[in-house]
């Protein structure tokens, strides 16, 4: 049930709230000439979900009807969603001639029940009564006015117009062991829990904080807004004596939800790790496959939703996926059973978002005077000056390597070496970038002459992204290519630099490459494999007892293993 107004900006009420409601009869286009008065609503641009209470009188019978229509420009220039009876169908009036769009769907509507239009770019969904019952691809643009309208005896909870926003969050739980931030528990004992180090300083900590449950019985917490529908959640976890921990989407107010769960167990413990959807407070398992998780070894989950698909992963590889109409929207949840747990470092993007997985330093370790002299975590520190004016990353980059620099940094033009081997700028790829008034300006040269050119439009807030991928070259901006170039015989080198670099281009500057990899150990460590001794966040200078980092004790020879393969 919506019971109150959630808006993805908290603190600031959307404008539609403010539009006044009005009454206007349409001509539907159908073939009776039907016409109905809808109680239309102002939109704004932009994405949105519009969603109402609907309730009878008597009951939902094969009369029984709801409309919500959308993109409302005149009374002969609209779109709805009609649920008649046990029937959802789509329809499109264009000049006053009515359309049905795709195939009418089956719902069982009976007593009190949701219905959510969720409109965005590209894509009509409906959901109702906890299940995606339409969704179609749209291509026309977001525009115009959405509006409601019922049968006699039908009734209307106040339509809730929430706009819409792809989710980012990040949460590594730093805050006081009793604040929960935008977490809401739902079972269970949770608290943030500082590192173990004696006389540690949270300030001064590379990673202070993780998220604590003793597991008993079961612990679940949530965190997100309902509207969410398409998303990407990951979360580390440290299991220390639980036997189950799970990462949940789509989770409901009466604790419905679709959840990747893992158990304890051997690498072949059969159907160790699970999708399953709990409805009506029984639970289905959608898929299983074999393989435990070992106790005390940190790993990264990840659930990726989208109304209709459920795919896990852990440690980046996808390890089970379903189809399933449940939901469509919804929270995000972490939980365990039966022991005690630690998470960290909650990240949850839109579906499509690049992966840019980067360190994210403590502050202080950047303004401290000794940090700073040594360069231990300044930008700086990653790339090597040259006689020549190049600075070259410290990084090997063998196959496909992504740069990204914000735009506001190229005011000052600036040059990206791809493929180079060390010796000369004719040796390597050069991609010369600039923003000149609305546009970026990209050009590459292959030495003697110049191989391409390039524009597009730019704003200082844009990320500007220059690849290379096998042997093509390419640069985009916000998503806009500016350049493309496929190069029969790339260059092999397997350097990256930069000439003409500022401090502002250094520090806006982040690489990555599936083959290289930076660890600041600033997050938990999922990508590494405890072999020998104890690793944690532990005293590095027992003169300065402050100070805490990521290492290894209690072993002669305290080891990590990396868990992936690198080529190179």
């Amino acid at each position: 049930m919506i019971r109150a107004l959630v808006t993805h900006n908290r603190g600031r009420l959307p404008a539609h709230l403010g539009a006044a409601c009005a009454l206007l009869a349409l001509a539907c286009g159908l073939v009776a000439q039907e016409s109905v008065p809808y109680a239309l609503l102002d939109t704004q641009p932009g994405e949105y979900t519009l969603s109402v209470r609907v309730t009878t009188t008597a009951a939902w019978g094969d009369q029984s009807e709801v409309r919500l229509a959308f993109d409302v420009i005149g009374e002969t220039d609209l779109a709805y969603v009609r649920v008649r009876g046990q029937r959802v169908t789509l329809m499109r009036v264009v000049a006053g001639k009515a359309e049905q769009i795709g195939q009418p769907r089956a719902i069982q509507a009976t007593g009190a029940w949701d219905l959510h239009l969720q409109r965005r770019e590209k894509r009509v969904r409906v959901v109702a009564l906890g299940r995606v019952v339409l969704d179609e691809p749209w291509e026309a643009s977001i525009a115009g006015r959405v509006g409601t309208w019922t049968s006699p005896g039908v009734g209307l909870g106040e339509p809730l117009l929430q706009p819409y926003e792809p989710p980012y969050v990040r949460d590594d739980f730093t805050r006081e062991p009793d604040d929960r931030g935008p977490w809401n528990v739902l079972a269970g004992e949770w608290r943030n829990t500082l590192v173990a180090a004696p006389r540690a300083t949270v300030t001064q900590s590379a990673n202070p904080f993780g998220f604590r449950t003793p597991g008993q019985p079961s612990a679940l917490a949530t965190t997100g807004d309902w509207f969410w529908d398409a998303y990407r959640a990951s979360i580390s976890v440290r299991a220390l004596t639980a036997s189950w921990v799970g990462l949940a989407a789509y989770v409901q107010e009466d604790g419905d939800m679709l959840q990747f769960r893992w158990h304890a167990g051997a690498a072949d413990a059969p159907k160790a790790r699970q999708l399953v959807l709990t409805r009506d407070g029984k639970e289905t398992v959608l898929a299983a496959a074999a393989g435990g998780y070992e106790e005390d070894q940190w790993y990264r989950l990840e659930l990726d939703v989208r109304p209709g698909r459920a795919e896990a992963l852990i440690d980046r590889y996808p390890v089970l996926s379903a189809d399933t109409d449940a939901f469509g929207q919804g929270v995000v949840g972490i939980a365990a059973a039966a022991g005690e747990a630690v998470f960290d470092d909650l990240a949850v993007d839109r579906i499509d978002a690049p992966r840019w997985e980067t360190p994210q330093i403590n502050p202080v370790f950047l303004t401290d005077e000794t940090m700073a002299l040594n360069e231990l975590y300044m930008p700086a520190g990653q790339w090597r000056p040259t006689d020549q004016g190049v600075l070259w990353n410290w990084g090997y980059y063998p196959g496909d390597v992504h740069v990204r620099i914000g735009a506001a940094s190229l005011a000052n033009p600036l040059t990206v070496l791809l493929r180079g081997d060390g010796s000369t700028v004719e040796n390597a790829c050069a991609v010369k970038l600039q923003l000149n008034g609305g546009a970026l300006q990209a050009s590459l040269r292959r030495a003697p002459d110049q191989a391409a050119e390039g524009s597009s439009p730019a704003q200082a807030g844009d990320d500007v992204v220059v690849s290379a991928v096998g042997g093509t070259m390419r640069v985009t901006c916000a998503g806009n290519q500016a350049l493309a170039f496929t190069d029969p015989a790339p260059p092999t080198g397997k350097l990256l630099g930069l000439v003409g670099a500022t401090t502002d281009h250094v520090n806006s500057t982040v690489v990555f490459s599936p083959n290289f990899r930076d660890y600041a150990f600033e997050a938990a460590p999922t990508d590494w494999f405890s072999g020998k001794g104890i690793w944690q966040v532990t005293t590095r200078w027992p003169c300065q007892p402050g100070w805490t980092f990521f290492g290894g004790t209690h072993d002669e020879n305290p080891t990590l293993w990396t868990k992936h393969l690198y080529g190179g």
